[in-house]
């Protein structure tokens, strides 16, 4: 079967294929297989409800740094990976627009 022929008959293929695009044109190392990244979606569950949204779930960086890869990523919801990706950085405000403090989300 060719790539292009799998992108078309596995979803999941193509969601991975998808995200390592994004990732090289983003300059993140890539350091997932197919069957790794595969298996990280179907152990949490969140298969279903991926995506971008504020109940929507991607695949997160500890810290928002280094390669994506199995000992460097969680699961966690759209809207924490928001947050956490402008901890530190220039303007962040810990306590919300409205300056009261900003809760985590759930997973």
């Amino acid at each position: 079967m060719t790539l292009e022929q799998r992108k078309r008959t596995c979803p999941y293929f193509k969601a991975f294929i998808e995200q390592r695009e994004n990732a090289a044109r983003r300059g993140i190392e890539w350091q997932f297989t197919f069957d790794e990244w595969k298996q990280l979606w179907e152990s949490s569950g969140c298969w279903e409800k991926r995506g971008k949204g504020a109940d929507r779930y991607v695949m997160a960086r500890h810290g928002d740094t280094g390669p994506y890869s199995p000992s460097n990523v969680r699961i966690t919801t759209f809207l924490e990976n928001g947050r956490d990706a402008r901890v530190g950085k220039p303007g962040h405000n810990p306590w919300g627009r409205k300056g009261k403090p900003v809760l985590e989300a759930a997973v």
